[in-house]
């Protein structure tokens, strides 16, 4: 039978065996752009863009029908360019002052704070409450045997005891409307899952049964009105009622600390193997759908984030506690947090804020622990729609042809494409984001760079569809500018008119030479003649 006191022992073993902070390689530097607040920082819809030189820099709109916006950015070098969007903020426990305590940092361990500062021999578990004001935990006093609920300000503050008991209470979790938290107590004599109001009022029973009941989670989405928990080393699902209580797993292994997707089909788990822990996902119906985190080293206690692409866990593969996120939508993209103090365990994500979320120009490794497309630009093109960045497109040419570089749209732009012009004395190449952790999509024109080229664009995606080349000294026969006209025959058929000395598909491969029109069907180039 499994200790109601787990996460004692792991932080007193492997935490406290390292009191050093987080270091080892896989992190990555501070997402700020360079110069701070520089007032040479400019904002583009949800892109943060500092050039070397405000004088001279454009940025451009170019009008389509479709669901993206495209700004074209040129006139001055751009050492930094990166997306902003709603992401949460990290609650986690620290011994970086002696004693644990409760720290706060966002996605990207900025904004540190740290929350509570007590004589306690422990602050553990903190879980944000819905509306992102409050924190709640477990606090277990020194030479205590017992844990109380505590309750504190999200910025620190304000801080009070909801149980106050000689029972031994742990491991809150919050209601989705923020008005009841429940926990595990063992007040009865064996340990149980109870609900008790915000203020602490009316606590109740909820899992009357035989054998330890631990580590409840409520899940985010209201409509389910489920709570999941950890029973005898299974994982469990009850309604928030205590009724239709079900055991999703029994396969003889060690499966604690359920953590529920938003969207209530899916909970991510604590698996004890022989080799380590690691975690799982799991449905509501007890399938399991693989591993989200697997060593090397023990990764627990998993949390997801409030909008569900991205989990983050402590993982102990380094000897020392650290904290890592994961993009759930490809979980070979993952990162560990750099930069924070002490040992560290037990994140919670929650209470969201603006902060930055992608880096496509800037330093090595800056980008979620990974390069950006580039260091830095003379030219490019972002995509963005209402729920923020969708592309960015490199454009690869010398400074001393910004004075003469110009962005032309065409006209007659339909809903599915739009295309633009962009010409100078030479394009060297085209470098396409293909996502953090990815190498971008290249085009290359090789040693005769093309003076001209037409890049055709895909207004749902953002992304390429198509480079034409309309001017280009080692293609005589190709027209002087403007060489194309974007003509759409019906809502699924366009075809672009011109002179084109080569055409590039998506994946910047070379598919013709010496053609007069390009015909696309929806956003898919289908052929050159």
């Amino acid at each position: 039978m499994r200790s109601a006191r787990p996460m004692a022992i792991v932080l007193a073993g492997a935490m406290l065996a390292a009191l050093v902070g987080c270091g080892g390689g896989g992190s990555a530097p501070g997402p700020a752009p360079p110069g701070g607040n520089s007032p040479a920082t400019v904002t583009v819809g949800p892109m943060v863009v500092r050039p070397a030189s405000t004088a001279g820099f454009v940025t451009q709109t170019l009008e389509t029908n479709g669901d993206c916006m495209f700004v074209a950015l040129h006139g001055a070098r751009i050492d930094y360019l990166a997306s902003r969007a709603l992401l949460d903020r990290i609650a986690f426990v620290s011994d970086a002052g002696g004693p644990y305590d409760i720290w706060t940092c966002d996605m990207w361990g900025g904004n540190l704070s740290q929350i509570t500062s007590s004589t306690a021999q422990w602050d553990s578990w903190p879980t944000w409450s819905p509306d992102g004001g409050h924190i709640a935990f477990e606090r277990q006093p020194t030479g205590g045997t017992v844990s109380e609920i505590m309750v504190v300000n999200a910025e620190g503050g304000g801080l009070t005891n909801l149980t106050n008991n000689a029972a031994d209470d742990e491991h809150p979790t919050w209601s989705p409307d923020g008005e009841r938290i429940a926990f595990a107590t063992n007040r009865t004599g064996d340990y149980e899952i109870y609900v008790m109001h915000a203020d602490g009022s009316t606590p109740t029973n909820l899992s009357n049964r035989t054998g330890p009941d631990t580590a409840p989670d409520w899940c985010p989405n209201r409509e389910r009105g489920l709570i999941a928990f950890d029973g005898s080393n299974e994982i469990f699902i009850m309604s928030e009622t205590g009724a239709d209580r079900t055991q999703l797993t029994n396969n003889g292994l060690d499966e604690d600390y359920p953590a529920w997707h938003p969207g209530g089909d899916l909970i991510a788990a604590m698996v004890g193997l022989g080799t380590g822990r690691e975690i799982v996902e799991i449905t509501v119906w007890g399938t399991e759908r693989g591993a989200l985190a697997a060593g090397p080293g023990d990764d627990m206690y998993p949390s997801y984030s409030t909008s569900g692409r991205y989990l983050a866990w402590a993982s102990f593969r380094s000897g020392a506690g650290e904290v890592w996120v994961l993009d759930t939508l490809d979980t070979r993209l993952k990162y560990r947090i750099p930069g924070l103090p002490g040992a560290t365990a037990l994140p919670d994500l929650g209470a969201p804020t603006m902060q930055t979320d992608r880096v496509l120009l800037g330093p090595a490794k800056s980008d979620r622990g990974h390069d950006p497309v580039w260091a830095s630009a003379y030219a490019g093109i972002v995509a963005y729609d209402t729920d923020g960045y969708r592309n960015f497109v490199r454009i690869g040419v010398y400074a001393s042809d910004l004075p003469g570089l110009t962005v032309t749209p065409l006209e007659h732009t339909g809903n599915l494409l739009t295309a633009v012009e962009v010409s100078a004395d030479e394009i060297v190449n085209l470098r396409e984001d293909s996502g953090a952790g990815f190498e971008s999509t290249n085009w290359y024109f090789g040693d005769e760079t093309p003076g001209a080229a037409l890049l055709v664009f895909n207004t749902d995606t953002g992304r390429l569809t198509s480079v034409l080349v309309t001017r280009d000294s080692a293609y005589p026969s190709a027209a002087p500018s403007p060489a194309a006209t974007l003509l759409e025959a019906d809502g699924l058929r366009t075809r672009v008119a011109g002179s084109f000395a080569a055409v590039y598909d998506d994946q910047g491969a070379l598919v013709a030479e010496s053609v007069g029109t390009v015909e696309f069907e929806g956003a898919r180039l289908v052929r050159a003649f």
